[in-house]
Formats: structure tokens, sequence, C-alpha cells
């Protein structure tokens, strides 16, 4: 009978992979011998697995840093070579990876993210964890969120995390990445390294994010992220898009980016990932969030959105089919009306500043001409979607004809004239193009 102090084989064989001097790092020999016994006996994989993620925990509490890299080298080892047996010991492989990247060291959280992402590479017919990867996100997207430049690589591992968690759960049974609570961790960060670099509202670089997507995007957090955005998008239906969005707007008003060229430049990125027929969804939340800012926030980000929305509309009416467009269309004609009608409040000209009036009094000038080219591009032409009928024409005309729009106030701006002109002429146009069976004329 064997003695009972004496280490099991699966222990000796683990020990095997540790060296004599830290320094001369994982043992070769060793290792093999770890993967042969691994491979030939399956069944002790869990306690092997268990035993070596003990070790590590010891050596990442006890700051034996070269120690804890050679055992996490040989769990990456046993994960390549027992990959079909994932099932067996994924549970101790997370765990590991979850104290490596809750630990202060910063290479212990690039090493623990490496190792997610090799575990998130591998392809399963069956999953071989069903747990929530909430925990990871939380990780991932606060490593993500680190903009000082020492911590550089910190960032790119945790949007390389982020990318690995979008990829191993977007089209999973089991975890829904699209919950509101997973989808406000994995947007922000995402959102804010593609501002990287942007110099804000005032400034005047506008480079095209899908430029930056291009070489050495590993070292780019810019095209890392634009990567996971395209991986996130590219899976995105119909019921999806909505609890997308919703973050991308708070992250805009959150940092006052309505008039920015980032807004710009993330609204074109995010209308080519985003499948044609899903786009004119965009649009209709963007409405609504405009009703939302028009009631709660001030007239610059009401004249940014107004920008968006003209900027991409005619991309989304161009996939947008049935009843959709004319919703859109209502809401259209609705924030026309209350922009043409609106007055400056007299305790905004008092306390307000002279750029402050003068945003104001651009939103409200600028944005009945914006919103009508709008309407007219969500006005499709034959083979283009659902006809417009007589009483949306109907509509748009007895807006210019209201005295509001005609205002003595406005009397004086050359712009009022010009803008009459081009909406009544833009209107004209594009009900005689529509079919006869839709616009009756007088």
């Amino acid at each position: 009978m064997p003695c009972s102090c004496y280490p099991s084989r699966y222990r000796r064989s683990v020990m095997k992979v540790y060296p004599d001097d830290p320094a001369a790092g994982l043992d070769p020999a060793g290792m093999q011998q770890l993967t042969f016994y691994a491979l030939t006996h399956p069944e002790r994989l869990p306690k092997i697995t268990r035993f070596l993620a003990g070790r590590i925990q010891r050596d990442v509490v006890a700051e034996r840093t070269q120690l804890a890299v050679i055992g996490v080298q040989a769990f990456d080892s046993l994960l390549q070579a027992c990959h079909s047996s994932l099932s067996l010991f994924a549970v101790s492989l997370l765990r590991v990876v979850e104290m490596l990247l809750d630990a202060r060291e910063h290479e212990f959280q690039i090493i623990g993210t490496n190792t997610f992402i090799k575990f998130a590479h591998i392809e399963e017919d069956t999953p071989s964890y069903r747990g929530d990867y909430s925990d990871f996100l939380e990780r991932f997207s606060a490593m993500s969120w680190r903009m000082e430049t020492p911590d550089l690589e910190v960032r790119l591992a945790g949007l390389r995390g982020l990318r690995a968690v979008i990829r191993k759960t977007v089209d999973s049974r089991y975890v829904n990445l699209w919950e509101q609570r997973h989808m406000d961790m994995v947007v922000p960060p995402l959102l804010a390294n593609m501002d990287d670099a942007h110099p804000g509202p005032d400034g005047d670089h506008h480079d095209e994010f899908a430029a930056v997507d291009a070489a050495d995007t590993e070292q780019s957090p810019k095209s890392l992220a634009v990567t996971c955005l395209k991986d996130l998008l590219s899976r995105a239906s119909f019921g999806n898009i909505k609890s997308f969005l919703q973050p991308v707007f708070r992250h805009l008003d959150n940092f006052d980016h309505w008039q920015s060229g980032f807004m710009l430049d993330m609204f074109r990125t995010l209308l080519k990932l985003i499948q044609d027929q899903y786009a004119h969804v965009v649009v209709g939340e963007l409405l609504v969030h405009l009703e939302q800012v028009h009631q709660q926030r001030g007239h610059k980000a009401k004249a940014g959105i107004i920008e968006a929305l003209q900027l991409i509309v005619e991309i989304a009416a161009g996939g947008a089919m049935g009843p959709a467009v004319m919703d859109v269309f209502n809401q259209l004609l609705r924030h026309l009306r209350s922009s043409i009608s609106e007055e400056p409040q007299t305790a905004e000209v008092e306390v307000g500043t002279w750029r402050s009036l003068q945003w104001w009094k651009g939103a409200i000038l600028h944005t009945p001409l914006a919103i009508v080219r709008l309407c007219c591009s969500c006005c499709p032409l034959a083979g283009r979607g659902t006809p417009v009928s007589r009483s949306h024409c109907q509509q748009l005309s007895s807006v210019f004809a209201s005295p509001h729009y005609h205002n003595q106030d406005r009397r004086d701006d050359i712009y009022c004239g010009q803008a009459a002109d081009n909406e009544k002429r833009a209107v004209a146009s594009h009900s005689a193009s529509l079919p006869l069976a839709s616009v009756h004329r007088a």
C-alpha cells in the first residue's frame, strides 16, 4: 500500500512543468509528460486543472510573477492539447482568468486576457460553459476605459477581451449579449476608443473610422474598437438595434458630442456596419431621442441631432420598406411644425450668451429646411418602397402656409425666403414624381 503522504501521479506531473530556476521558463519535457498523461487519462483533467489553478493562485497572491506565468503557460498548453475535453476543465480555466484579471499587476491582466482569447477561439459543438459572461464584460470594459498613455497595453488587452466575448457569445443560445445591461458595458468603451485622438467639437479632425481599420489593427485602440463593432453589428437583428443605440445616444449626450466631427464619422461607420434593412431603425430612434433632447437639453444638441439625421436619412430610406417609412415621415412632420412655431424663452435670451442665442437661431432657422429634406428623402420614388399618400404632401404644404413660418421676426433674414422657395420646390418635385395612383393633383 503506497504511503499517503506520497503525492498522486497527476500532482507529480503538474510539478514537473516548474523548473528549478523560474527564470528558465516552462520545462518542455515536463509539459510534454503532463500533456501525454492528460490525453491518456482524460478523467483526471478536472483534478489536474484544479491543482494547477490552486498553484497559480498561490503564486499570484505571493507575487511570484515568473512561477505564475509558468503555470498559466501550462494551462494554455493543456487547453490547446485537450480542447476536445474542454467541458471537464472550463470552469477551472475561467476561474484562473478571473483571478488574473483582478490582479493589480498589469502583466497578470494581459496574460489573463490572452488566455481567455484562446478559450474563446475554440469552436465547440456543445458549449462547455453556460455561465454568465457579465463578469468578464465588466472587467474588460474597465480595462478599455484606461485612456492614460502608460496603460495603453492594458487598454488594448481590454478591447481584445471585449472582441473575444462578443465573438463567443453573440450567437449563443445560452447567453444574451443584447441585453441592455450587457450593451451598457460593451458600447461606451468602444465609442470612447473610437473618439481617441479626436479634438472635440471645435476641432477639424474628421477622419473616417473605416480608414483606420487597415494595417496594424492590433496596436490601434481605434481600429480594435471598429472591429468589435463590426463583429457585433453584423449579427444584429431588428429587435437588437434599439438596445445597441441607447448607450450610443447616452454617450453622445454625456460628452456633448452632438456638434462634433466624431458624431458624424461615427454614424457613417454605424450605417456601413448595420445591415441595410435595419438602417431605418437608426432614424426612428434618433427621432425619439430628439423628442427627449427637446424637453431636457439645449437647442445645440437638437441642431446636432438634426444634422445627424440629414446625413444618414438617404442611406436609411434606401433600405426602408412599408409602414416604417410612414412612421418616420409623420414624426418628421411633427418636429417640423414644432421647430417652426417655437420661440426662445425670455429667460434663455436674458441669461444666455450671444453665442448661445446664435445657436438657438441656427437651430430654428436651419431645422425646417433640414427636416423637409429628410421628409423628401423618406418619400420613396417609384420602385423604392411605399408611395407617399396625398395627405402627406398636403401636410407639408400646410406647414409652409403656416403664419409661424412667415413670422415678422424672421422676415429680415435672407435665409428664410430661400428656404421657403427651396422647400416648396422640393415637395412639388417629389409629388410630381410619385405614381398618379398615390398622389391626385388638383
